[in-house]
């Protein structure tokens, strides 16, 4: 058996295409007189004849894409009334702080979340249909691909048979030369053929692992939907609770909001004062740590922050939100990340704990210094892991989330559970969105 000998141009080994049989077909390693009673049927197994009778064929995707279609239409509609809500809560605050606008604004933020909820609920069904849309074309590519190996399979079998022939059994079993010559150019056509099948097959393989790593994609996708909407289910709780809190403490009446809105002003300035004192004694306070503690083995960042929580619900209040001061009575040097209250937060990198202050109902924080003059706050907290003097490595946890008013930590100058994240470099506040990953 001349297992190596090629033909015309092409050039395809003969031992090549047996393994390819093998892979194509165990049934075809057979001994020169292997039986051809059964080469009418798949030259594969039952399982891959199943699937070319499951493949649901394109009626099925284009009844999917239709459902997605109309998913996309209503996540589109949810979209344009949450642009409209934006703009209602921005007129709110623009009324100034008073009673009604921040219940108006309370309800604004119910409405929003609501709406995200709605939101997250479509994306999720969304995402289901984008899976069985997935899976469908996977069953289709199964199919095409059990029939390419069929195909595949029967050429083969047929150049196995040919190459068994010698050069002259070929021309003794002819009865002329021009019909010797069309049978060495059937094989080479034969041969091509194969080839061009051979490729065809492993073009489909591809596309396949292609849609079963898109797959895996949309079912990651799915899970963090669901915890998504678990979190702004918690959300929506909580910003219920905090309208009630609220209601409750100022007996509806405006004089009691304008004097809990005095304290808060009061108690913002005092928390200021106390960080900025805080700031200007930083270095020498480490400096002192390094000298006095032989265990102290802080190293200063480059400046690159990492999340410390999740920002999956986007931001509520940007650096130097101007809403945030016509409403408030006070500027807004952080930004607002919402999240369910005692959310874990993480060092976003390796930090000096300069302070946790504890200020039962009122505004707690925790405050990090990371070297080169960078600090982090975190407001509204409810607790801490940590206390002055420690140090933490990169994505310990150092607190929790708080924010909903009434709770510890929050104060009431606030709507909702959320992480107020501040950044400063060397004392004077700067956008946190200038040292974390893009959102």
């Amino acid at each position: 058996m001349k297992l190596h000998r090629s033909y015309g141009s092409i050039g395809i080994p003969v031992a090549v295409l047996f393994a390819a049989a093998l892979f194509v077909s165990p049934a075809l390693g057979q001994t020169q007189d292997h039986d051809h009673s059964h080469e009418d049927e798949y030259p594969f197994g039952h399982e891959e004849a199943d699937i070319l009778e499951a493949a649901g064929g394109p009626e099925n995707l284009e009844e999917l894409n239709r459902r997605i279609g109309d998913q996309k239409e209503r996540i589109e509609d949810i979209e344009g009334r949450q642009e409209q809500l934006e703009k209602d809560i921005e007129t709110a605050k623009a009324e100034g702080a008073t009673l009604r606008t921040h219940i108006a604004v309370l309800d604004g933020e119910i409405e929003r979340t609501q709406l995200s909820i709605e939101k997250t609920g479509e994306e999720i069904s969304q995402t289901d249909l984008e899976i069985l849309k997935v899976e469908e074309e996977i069953t289709i590519q199964e199919s095409d691909i059990a029939r390419s190996r069929k195909i595949l399979g029967e050429f083969i079998r047929e150049l196995y048979k040919s190459d068994q022939a010698s050069t002259l059994e070929i021309l003794l079993a002819n009865e002329s030369l021009s019909d010797f010559l069309d049978a060495r150019h059937s094989t080479q056509v034969l041969e091509e053929e194969t080839q061009l099948a051979l490729t065809e097959l492993n073009v489909l393989l591809e596309e396949l692992q292609w849609q079963e790593r898109v797959l895996e994609t949309k079912q990651e996708t799915l899970t963090q939907l669901k915890g998504r909407l678990d979190d702004e289910k918690a959300i929506l709780d909580e910003e219920k609770s905090g309208k009630q809190s609220l209601l409750a403490v100022t007996e509806e009446q405006e004089a009691n909001y304008e004097e809990l809105l005095a304290q808060a002003q009061t108690e913002h300035r005092n928390a200021e004062a106390e960080i900025s004192a805080l700031e200007s004694d930083i270095k020498k306070i480490i400096e002192q740590e390094r000298n006095t503690n032989p265990d102290f083995n802080f190293v200063p960042g480059d400046g690159t922050l990492s999340w410390p929580i999740n920002p999956i619900h986007g931001i509520s209040a940007y650096f130097d939100d101007p809403d945030y001061i016509r409403f408030f009575g006070v500027p807004h040097g952080a930004i607002d990340v919402p999240t369910p209250q005692n959310t874990a937060i993480h060092a976003p990198a390796d930090a000096y704990v300069v302070k946790y202050r504890n200020a039962g109902l009122g505004y707690s924080y925790i405050l990090l210094s990371h070297g080169n003059g960078l600090t982090t706050l975190y407001g509204h907290v409810t607790g801490s892991y940590v206390t002055a003097g420690d140090t933490v490595k990169a994505g310990d946890v150092i607190g929790l989330t708080g924010g909903t008013p009434g709770t510890p930590g929050a104060g009431y100058r606030t709507t909702g559970p959320h992480l107020h994240f501040e950044t400063r470099l060397n004392g004077t506040k700067v956008n946190p969105l200038n040292y974390l990953p893009s959102l």
